[in-house]
């Protein structure tokens, strides 16, 4: 991947006026299940380009679909590209060691559940000030259909992942979440907190940020560790989808892996910008998260 230049902030409000415009027309193509704007991809490459993204669930070739079906190359003189894209959801069942003090980039479950994700970071109440452990929401209560779901407040939080629900083991109870932002939130209680707030990430957390195309990211996940990225797409959905740094991520180390889910994503300077909630299942080099920004309104938690 070329070196990437950091979009600045009115080109990317500019790209993002240009998508609303045409997002009904775009959208009533068939098979397209998400829009967005970053940089173009080339050969399946990230170049230096920025471009109008509409994500599908099946790549065509252009020869095969017809002429009505063909989604445009350029709008209002911007290029589009058309990418194959589908996120899946990365909670496991996984194992892991025996935390003393609590931070983020540790592996967690609700003992109601058969799976497990990862403890992202350290949160505060605003009305208490206790402290929280923040995750995804699917990674703590999961769901049952569309409307239930399996976990509850108050159930068992216990690190290290899917053991029994014995005193040792836990670390907290459940208290709310949000499925919409797939984000929750569980009371810390039993084990202190450990100094430093992310596992092998340099802290403190210094509060948060707005994503920007181009900022370089980083985060510590159960399953894969520290690991380096980038940010190269918004969506209008509001997620962003992040792609491998070259210049920090080693060679064959995937960027994010089953077990990941609820992983925060920070700045070079340790501000939080989004929680990662998935990846891709053909193209594992692409992360997707959710702006950290919404998430702590709706929680009423702060850093």
């Amino acid at each position: 991947m070329e070196s990437l230049q950091l979009f600045e902030k009115k080109q990317q409000q500019e790209l993002m006026r240009v998508l609303r415009r045409n997002r009904v027309k775009l959208m009533s193509y068939p098979g397209v299940r998400e829009l967005g704007i970053g940089y173009c991809f080339r050969k399946g490459k990230i170049k230096n380009e920025p471009a109008i993204l509409v994500y599908v669930t099946r790549k065509h070739e252009t020869g095969t679909l017809p002429k009505k079906h063909l989604i445009p190359s350029k709008i209002e003189g911007i290029r589009v590209d058309v990418i194959e894209s589908n996120p899946v959801k990365q909670e496991c069942i996984a194992a892991d060691q025996y935390a003393p003090a609590i931070c983020g980039g540790l592996a967690i479950s609700n003992t109601r559940l058969n799976i497990s994700g990862t403890l992202g970071a350290i949160v505060f109440d605003n009305a208490t000030g206790k402290p929280m452990g923040l995750t995804n929401h699917h990674v703590l209560f999961a769901a049952k259909g569309i409307f239930k779901t399996v976990g509850q407040p108050g159930d068992s939080i216990v690190q290290p992942s899917r053991v029994a629900d014995q005193q040792q083991n836990r670390i907290g109870k459940l208290s709310h979440g949000n499925r919409g932002l797939d984000a929750a939130v569980f009371e810390i209680g039993g084990r202190p907190l450990h100094p430093q707030p992310v596992n092998c990430l340099p802290g403190p957390v210094n509060g948060i940020t707005t994503a920007v195309i181009g900022t370089p990211v980083m985060k510590s996940g159960a399953a894969t560790g520290v690991t380096y990225g980038i940010i190269i797409a918004l969506t209008l959905r509001k997620t962003i989808m992040i792609g491998t740094d070259p210049a920090r991520q080693p060679v064959n180390h995937a960027l994010c892996a089953a077990g990941d889910s609820g992983s925060v994503w920070f700045s070079n300077n340790m501000e939080a910008i989004a929680l990662h909630y998935g990846g891709e299942i053909q193209q594992v080099a692409y992360a997707h998260a959710i702006p950290i920004g919404p998430i702590i309104n709706k929680l009423q938690v702060h850093f």
